[in-house]
């Protein structure tokens, strides 16, 4: 997460903070409040 805050299903994410994923078919991701993210897709 660039800026902001993001919902990702149950979990929070803030400024700063990282997320790994894998074996998901899809990600719910929610905007908290105005935010900026960076998504890799290394399939």
């Amino acid at each position: 997460v660039l800026k902001g805050r993001i919902q990702v299903h149950d979990l929070e994410l803030d400024a700063g903070d990282g997320l790994a994923v894998s074996d998901e078919p899809s990600l719910l991701l929610k905007s908290v409040e105005s935010a900026e993210l960076m998504l890799f897709d290394l399939a």
